[in-house]
């Protein structure tokens, strides 16, 4: 190995030293998202064998002799008003929000980076008219207009998905569109026009790949927020429609029984939802700091 590789190594293995240093730099709090966020995506990548195997339940099967009943062995939550096991439908839940979230932030996303890639990159006539979309759909408050678009696009997974994808557009838009107007007047950008390297190659090859950071850092701040909007969604019966468990559904069932007593059926997959979607802010600001070299040390 050359001095050269062996330098390269060492300074990649410096940064990454330096990435976990200050990630974990926020004390026990960071340690504890983590955790949540680990424990949230196994638990919704594993629901089915959890159910199955461990619990012995059936999320969406009815026991009209068991309606509210208590905690117990069998039932460690206790059951719905349908008789239905709360904590396998906490499970199936969450392998729909993780569903849900995963795929309308990775196509929200992508469309967003596009857009604003092409459009602070070119800016003209083609930029103009994308950040002027961008401008009225932002006048819209985001909930209305997901909510619009979910009725549009039908009340099912797939319309859940592309309604949370097209409220998170605008925010990678504007964002990108910040970044590509700083980095395309950089030394090496200009350099590179002037060896005659294509416009392709350049947004493809010295631009896009200085946004990941911060695309990152949206990507998994926005996980959080979808989260909680595809929540709100089915708790408005306009998302995921019951049978079908979701954490939403599930406080919206429960939300009329609590005067009777029965707290579980919302506080359980309420306290789910909220310490989910805490997790992962506090991730997505740990990430920040971590991959912004401006931020390093400063909590």
């Amino acid at each position: 190995m050359s001095k050269k590789e062996i330098s390269m190594s060492n300074s990649k293995n410096s940064q990454m030293r330096t990435f976990w240093r200050t990630f974990f730099s926020r004390g026990i709090i960071v340690k504890i998202s983590l955790v949540i966020a680990v424990v949230f995506v196994l638990v919704s990548l594993l629901a089915s064998p959890i159910n199955t195997y461990l619990l012995h339940q059936d999320p969406l099967e009815v026991d009209l002799m068991n309606l509210f009943a208590d905690s117990s062995r069998e039932h460690l939550l206790g059951t719905d008003l349908y008789g239905r096991d709360i904590l396998a439908r906490i499970v199936s839940g969450a392998q729909m929000s993780l569903i849900c979230s995963v795929f309308s932030c990775l196509l929200g996303a992508v469309i967003g980076i596009i857009l604003g890639l092409i459009a602070g990159y070119f800016e003209g006539v083609v930029g103009s008219v994308i950040m002027r979309y961008i401008d009225i759909q932002m006048s819209i408050p985001s909930l209305i207009f997901i909510i619009v678009i979910s009725l549009i696009t039908g009340e099912s997974l797939f319309g859940v998905i592309m309604a949370l994808a097209f409220g998170l557009i605008p925010n990678f838009v504007r964002v990108m569109y910040g970044l590509v107007l700083q980095l395309k007047g950089s030394d090496y950008v200009t350099a590179s026009k002037l060896i005659g390297v294509s416009e392709a190659k350049i947004m493809m090859k010295h631009i896009l790949p200085n946004t990941f950071p911060s695309m990152i850092v949206m990507f998994t701040m926005s996980l959080g927020s979808n989260i909680m909007l595809e929540s709100t969604l089915s708790f408005l019966s306009i998302g995921i429609k019951v049978p079908t468990p979701s954490w939403g559904n599930m406080i919206s069932e429960g939300y009329s029984y609590i005067i009777r007593g029965e707290l579980m059926l919302s506080f359980a997959p309420g306290v789910c939802l909220m310490l989910v979607v805490i997790a992962f802010n506090i991730l997505g600001d740990a990430l920040r700091d971590s991959l912004d070299p401006r931020l390093r040390g400063k909590l």
